[in-house]
């Protein structure tokens, strides 16, 4: 409750700096000249991004059978999940829950395969911040958020190839299935190289895709934007509202990084203009996964009730309340 408190003072706080000073009739104007034509590649570019998404944790499945249209609904219903509700975490609870309950895989694999492709996607993310410290001297202000990814990323990359292989082989331990079964899920990967060097380039062809979509909503909405400053605004945005407590679907965070990097990264741009853009962007990135998190709630309602419940009793355990006797 406290991080959703923090989130939502923190994101009505952020919103008002993104919209602090503006011209409302140059923003609309902006706005009303958007080329749809350059919406539909926007769109293109973001579902492709997202099936490159989907096809990177497919290879982080050694023997087990699942697909990547199955994946791709699987992440965009997470991410819908998460662009609805102020507790990030959900998006990992739901890919949890539906690959586990629906589709019948092993519990240990799929937590060894989120946190893997998780800690991936966070290395592709450094790569890129980086980038932006070498093209624009200007960003010097990110080189806080490299710092924060960098040692995230580190931090990840220990407990994850070191401390829990060796915690792991501890005989008592091997007996608990999950533990077992994520071990020998990470030491598959780790004979394996070769896939986890396909899967860091396609968690790099990934954000470039992402940062293309940018680029062609910036470029439909007239505005006069190089490439990588696009990429690095996104990527760095995208970094911000997943590090930060926020609104429901990171309103006020989202237009307040946009805003922010992309008056660093580009000082043409004028705030109207990157206010409009990160308008857009912020629609055209949240409304298709929300829609299919909405699509997979109608469709896959049960697996999604007993998922709420088994973390419900989860919570439970965690914090025991008293028992109420049933009636007879």
């Amino acid at each position: 409750m406290r991080r959703i408190i923090i989130g939502i003072i923190l994101g009505a706080v952020l919103a008002w700096l993104a919209v602090r000073g503006i011209n409302w009739g140059e923003t609309r104007a902006l706005l009303s000249g958007l080329s749809w034509q350059f919406v539909l590649l926007a769109l293109t570019a973001l579902i492709a991004g997202n099936f490159i998404k989907a096809l990177r944790w497919r290879l982080l499945f050694v023997h087990e059978k699942i697909s990547t249209a199955r994946l791709f609904i699987v992440i965009n219903a997470g991410t819908g999940i998460n662009n609805i509700l102020p507790i990030r975490v959900l998006n990992e609870v739901l890919s949890f829950a539906l690959l586990t309950l629906r589709d019948k895989l092993d519990a240990g694999v799929v937590i060894a395969t989120i946190v893997v492709d998780r800690t991936m996607d966070l290395l592709a993310t450094v790569a890129f911040l980086l980038m932006g410290i070498l093209l624009f001297p200007v960003a010097e202000p990110i080189r806080g958020s490299i710092y924060i990814a960098g040692a995230v990323f580190l931090v990840v990359s220990i407990g994850l190839f070191i401390l829990f292989p060796t915690v792991a082989r501890v005989p008592l331990l091997q007996r608990v299935h999950v533990i077992r079964s994520s071990y020998d899920a990470l030491n598959a990967l780790g004979h394996r190289k070769g896939r986890l060097a396909v899967v860091f380039l396609a968690s790099l062809v990934f954000w470039l895709l992402t940062g293309l979509s940018g680029w062609f909503l910036a470029t439909g909405l007239g505005l006069q934007v190089a490439f990588p400053a696009i990429m690095v605004a996104v990527v760095a945005t995208t970094f911000l509202t997943s590090a930060l407590p926020s609104l429901p679907g990171a309103v006020g965070t989202f237009e307040f990084g946009v805003v922010y990097f992309l008056g660093i990264l580009s000082s043409s741009t004028g705030k109207e203009e990157a206010l409009a853009f990160a308008i857009v962007t912020h629609l055209v990135f949240f409304l298709p996964s929300i829609f299919i998190a909405l699509f997979v709630f109608i469709r896959e309602g049960e697996a999604l009730g007993k998922a709420r419940m088994s973390f419900g009793s989860w919570m439970g355990r965690s914090h025991p309340q008293p028992q109420n006797k049933r009636e007879p």
